[in-house]
């Protein structure tokens, strides 16, 4: 596939959509033979006044907004290291989209709120993963909830389809979220 655009990103110039970047792009399917899951898709939301990042594994979708148009939509690959973000434009037609990423969202209103948690205390983060463990019932890897904690903000909203046999869980921070599905038998 043939790059076109490339954006780097340094977190001291750049520091919230660097998290934003980090967070979003800590999703990204590692699997080769899902090639629509191994970049982070940007598309233009609000009336194109801003912009959404997603990436998802087939497991955990993460999403967050970024404010203004700061990037030309599209597929991006991801390249992180400790202080710089490279960001490179994938050709339109050469890219595999990812499915309709807002299909595996349940509607707002199945939701219901567990508990906040301020996911800058590591005790209530413990906390938060020990609640976590026990509602999923270890149908769901707990490390998927570990990148939970690199969203950007101090307090996280834990919301749940609890209609369910299998609960999705929603945390959502800011204009950050994560929705983490649960293995099914």
């Amino acid at each position: 596939m043939e790059k076109t655009t490339g954006y780097k990103l340094i977190r001291k110039l750049d520091k919230g959509v660097f998290e934003k970047i980090v967070f979003v792009s800590s999703a990204v399917s590692k699997d080769e033979s899902r090639p629509a899951l191994l970049n982070v898709l940007i598309v233009n939301v609000n009336g194109k006044k801003n912009q959404r990042v997603i990436a998802t594994d087939g497991k955990r979708l993460h999403s967050a907004v970024l404010y203004g148009l700061l990037f030309a939509p599209g597929m991006y690959e991801v390249t992180k290291t400790k202080y710089i973000i490279r960001m490179e434009r994938y050709e339109e037609e050469c890219v595999v989209f990812p499915p309709n990423w807002k299909h595996v969202i349940p509607k707002a209103n199945t939701f219901e709120q567990l508990f906040n948690s301020n996911i800058s205390d590591s005790d209530e983060i413990e906390k938060m993963f020990f609640k976590l463990g026990k509602l999923n019932k270890g149908r769901c890897a707990l490390r998927y909830f570990k990148d939970m904690i690199k969203m950007p903000g101090e307090f996280a909203n834990v919301l749940t389809v609890k209609d369910k046999e299998y609960p999705i869980v929603k945390i959502e921070s800011g204009e950050c979220f994560a929705i983490v599905i649960p293995i099914r038998d």
